[in-house]
């Protein structure tokens, strides 16, 4: 139902008037979404009224008020197109028993299991836990966003067993994989943080489902009680199962495709359906075997299907891959899956524990153990007697996950304890073994510590100390870590002189001994860097020099221990499989879980912005002092010197414009050596788009770092991601580019094809963007202007014109770029037709258009027959000819779109073409 489109009675009238009236200046209130995510299917006038404020406002409304409410009217949409479906899956299932195939079925099935948005105001448990945001900032503070569905079903029990149509089959698995491919749009987004985008899209238990025969008594499907995902992707599985059965080559088309996704999703499709011989060959799976991460080797709670693959298919490999997947066992995981604090030789007795676990899983799927690898499990089974048990091939998996809270279980003795008798009972108790699963002395110190009066009770005791227990470094450790996470707690307090525990603190770790700060140092560096993250604004000029001093005592400590942790791991890990891999540990920099990294996040923190203070390093100022004792002290070729360079050049602009020599000597200069260490700092350049200043420095060396293999992929995508938006940018802003036409176009032709095809993206997101930003208005460029200034000439004159240079993927892009030209629709496919080859376009959206029934701005951009027979065009230069080529689901929309505005396009040999695959 269109809800802009109602024609309402006199009452509902009344209400969209006294709506609008009444929202017209309150679209940008928290409170108006509140109001909103409380409205029924059947409110149909206030939703009216929302969106034609919307409509009428779009340029007025900012972000992310904007974005918000629009994935309100998408979720709207939704409710109100699926509020006359009674279909349930019960219903569908006696459908598909009575042998029914049709496009309406294969539909309604699609409804019923895709991952769909869900939004719901935030809940008084969201609110306890999470301190409201002073300013909106983000959707997150608006509103909870995440996916939903219906609850997962056994697929194999839901489709009827008489099902042998392949062309069904193959439609209902390309609509499932489709809108699988929706859903990850959705999670993108509604999850800005990349790492929660990742973990939403693995967040499935098993890619199969598990029946019941397989589970025993007390336990469930794994995936019972997930929604989003699950049922989509279980169904997929079955019905491509099923394909594979009645036409093999039908099946492949989507397996083999799956193996090399970037989305665990599919890879773990490709994964579970490998396990029959005859899917995958034998030498494939080998391949893919050893060829993984040791993230998807070895982390079977997140990979399950990788690990049943290596057990089901083990036998039919070649010795060779058998070897090297055994030596690879041998090998153990990494350190690096462990955090340091957990000690050496528990994350030792945690690798052994995961070797023996596979060792053991592949005996268990008819391997036997022989040679060194029995020896080897011999030796060290003994110590595990969970593996002793071990008698299933799922063991280690995630089962259904059962609610249980484990209670914090404080040690009430150290309550009536005091001075130095506690801290030194809370020290030792925190260098204690475990004595059993109940008794661990050290966790229930832990807890203790954890409690905010408690810490206080032990700052006072270290403040009444004659030493101040700097011998107690362990518990100062655990102190500073678990104080850390009070910062919440505190940010009620005006400013940092009202908490006074801190001013003890302070003082303390003023006077603390170099040679114990070394064992404490990860918590004071926390703890320093938190409480000035959250207090900052608010310090007096005495505060920041007290937070300046701490800085510059910590710093040396903090690169004594960094080189030293990491000379520790180098040392200690050994992975040949990186070999295999391609990846080089010395590439690997972690900027956030070292002492000295913190420490340079920290100074970037104390750094001002330079509208208000355009010289932050002048005169003899703390800052300029911490700054040149960063380099001064660190080498580049240590750990440390490395660390914080790569943060420092990470925020290469600021320091250009903040001092432009000093960058150029010692953040400049190190990028433009040829080391293995400078490999590391350009990934640093490549972590955010880089503009003009930077640019008309080392423009020339990010066209030749584009050029190097040496780099990753997505380093040399990124950097020439920062080129053509400044170039773009130029032209748009009709000034000189910071790096010549020629440059470009000679980078974009030697540059791969998968690179080059990243610079389309960056030139369609470029003009996509530009055409719907909503700042400065009053100096904003017409889509169409947009083409003309910039587009055009850009694909005329820097874009390589050789047509054997283009791919499948540029033109995925490309095909983007007219919808965001506006009424220069027909002209910029004519820009674009050179460049264009078939290419696998699942929707409508891969054109940026949309056809789903309702009139909208990207619907209205085809507005003509000159944009109709373009359009035409369009699909016919993208869409195959050849039997099985992938079509855009809402094509048939389309046609009948472009049919409306021009009829004789209805007989036109390619209108034909087009209308007949969609049948």
């Amino acid at each position: 139902m269109d809800l802009l489109s109602q024609n309402f009675d006199e009452r509902n009238r009344n209400v969209l008037k006294i709506t609008t009236t009444f929202f017209s200046t309150r679209l940008e209130e928290k409170k108006s979404f509140d109001w909103a995510l409380g409205l029924s299917l059947n409110d149909i006038a206030q939703k009216t009224a929302i969106l034609r404020l919307l409509d009428l406002n779009a340029d007025k409304i900012g972000e992310p008020w904007l974005t918000a409410w629009r994935l309100i009217e998408e979720e709207w949409s939704k409710k109100v197109d699926n509020q006359d479906r009674s279909l349930d899956r019960h219903v569908l299932h006696r459908r598909l028993r009575k042998g029914e195939k049709t496009g309406s079925l294969v539909k309604q099935i699609i409804e019923l299991v895709s991952p769909k948005i869900k939004i719901k105001k935030h809940s008084k448990l969201d609110n306890y836990f999470k301190t409201p945001p002073k300013k909106i900032r983000t959707i997150d503070d608006i509103f909870s966003a995440s996916l939903d569905s219906c609850e997962p079903f056994d697929p194999n029990g839901f489709l009827s067993n008489n099902i042998d149509d392949i062309e069904f089959l193959s439609s209902l698995a390309s609509k499932l994989e489709s809108s699988i491919f929706d859903g990850i749009d959705i999670a993108r987004r509604i999850y800005s943080n990349k790492w929660v985008l990742k973990n939403r899209l693995e967040d499935i238990r098993r890619v199969y489902f598990v029946p019941k025969s397989d589970l025993g008594e007390e336990r469930l499907e794994p995936d019972r009680y997930k929604r989003g995902f699950a049922p989509a992707v279980k169904l997929l599985h079955e019905v491509v199962f099923r394909l594979y059965g009645i036409d093999s080559d039908a099946a492949k088309i989507f397996i083999t495709r799956w193996r090399d996704s970037d989305y665990a999703i599919f890879f773990r499709l490709w994964a579970s359906l490998s396990k029959k011989e005859g899917i995958t060959s034998s030498e494939d799976v080998g391949k893919f075997l050893i060829a993984i991460s040791d993230e998807k080797f070895w982390k079977v709670t997140q990979y399950p299907e990788i690990a049943e693959l290596r057990v089901c298919r083990f036998s039919d490999l070649t010795n060779d891959h058998k070897i090297m997947i055994g030596n690879r066992i041998l090998k153990t995981p990494p350190y690096r899956f462990w955090p340091r604090k957990t000690g050496k030789e528990r994350i030792q007795g945690f690798r052994i524990y995961s070797s023996l676990r596979e060792l053991k899983r592949l005996e268990i799927g008819g391997w036997p153990l022989e040679g060194r690898y029995l020896k080897w499990f011999e030796k060290n089974i003994n110590q595990y007697e969970e593996i002793q048990e071990m008698d299933k091939i799922d063991f280690g998996f995630i089962g259904q996950s059962k609610a249980q809270v484990i209670p914090a279980n404080p040690d009430t003795k150290y309550d009536s304890l005091k001075n130095d008798a506690r801290l030194n009972a809370l020290n030792s108790a925190l260098n204690s073994s475990s004595r059993n699963w109940d008794d661990d002395p050290a966790e229930r110190a832990t807890d203790w510590i954890r409690i905010y009066e408690n810490q206080v009770k032990v700052i006072q005791d270290f403040k009444e100390s004659s030493d101040h227990g700097y011998n107690y470094t362990t518990l100062w450790e655990s102190l500073l870590m678990a104080h850390s996470l009070n910062v919440d707690r505190n940010k009620s307090q005006p400013n940092l002189e009202g908490v006074d525990e801190i001013r003890v603190l302070i003082s303390i770790l003023d006077s603390f001994p170099e040679d114990k700060l070394k064992d404490c140092v990860n918590g004071a560096t926390r703890w320093v860097q938190s409480w000035y993250h959250v207090f900052k604004d608010t310090f007096t000029k005495k505060t920041k020099t007290d937070f300046y001093k701490l800085w510059i005592k910590f710093w040396p400590v903090s690169i004594e221990v960094t080189d030293k942790e990491y000379k520790g791991d180098s040392e200690e890990v050994d992975t040949p499989i990186e070999e295999i891999i391609g990846e080089e540990k010395a590439d690997r920099v972690d900027t956030l879980n070292t002492p000295v990294g913190r420490m340079v996040y920290l100074f970037m923190e104390m750094c001002p912005n330079l509208d208000k203070n355009k010289l932050p390093f002048g005169g003899r100022s703390f800052l300029r002092r911490i700054r040149d004792l960063i380099i001064v002290k660190t080498q580049l070729s240590s750990q440390s010197g490395l660390i914080a360079r790569h943060i420092l050049i990470e925020s290469l602009g600021y320091f250009l414009a903040a001092d432009n020599q000093w960058a150029k000597i010692n953040l400049i200069q190190p990028l433009k050596n040829d080391t293995s260490d400078s490999k590391a700092l350009w990934r640093a350049i490549a972590r955010n788009t880089q503009y003009k200043n930077v640019i008309e420095v080392i423009g020339d060396q990010m066209s030749h770092r584009i050029l190097d293999e040496n780099l990753d992929r997505n380093t040399r995508e990124s950097l020439l991601f920062s080129l053509l938006v400044e170039y773009l940018g130029a032209l748009y802003s009709k000034r000189e580019p910071a790096i010549n036409s020629i440059d470009i176009q000679q980078t974009l032709r030697s540059v791969n094809s998968e690179i080059r095809a990243h610079g389309a993206y960056a030139s369609y997101r470029f003009v996509s963007e530009l055409s719907k930003s909503t700042h400065d208005e009053q100096n904003r460029v017409t889509p169409e202007k947009l083409y003309e200034v910039v587009m055009k000439p850009f694909l005329e004159n820097v874009w390589p014109q050789e047509i054997y240079l283009s791919t499948p993927k540029i033109s995925e892009h490309f095909s983007k770029i007219p919808a965001s030209s506006g009424k220069a629709f027909a002209k910029a496919v004519k820009s674009i037709e050179r460049f264009l080859m078939p290419f696998e376009c699942w929707s409508m959206h891969d054109y940026g258009l949309d056809f789903d029934g309702v009139e909208n701005e990207k619907k209205s951009v085809i507005s003509n027959k000159t944009s109709a027979r373009a359009l035409l065009h369009l699909l016919d230069l993208t869409i195959g000819t050849e039997e099985g080529a992938v079509l855009p689901y809402d094509l048939s929309n389309a046609l009948e779109y472009i049919g409306k505005i021009e009829l004789e396009l209805k007989n036109d040999p390619v209108f034909k073409r087009l209308e007949t695959n969609t049948r």
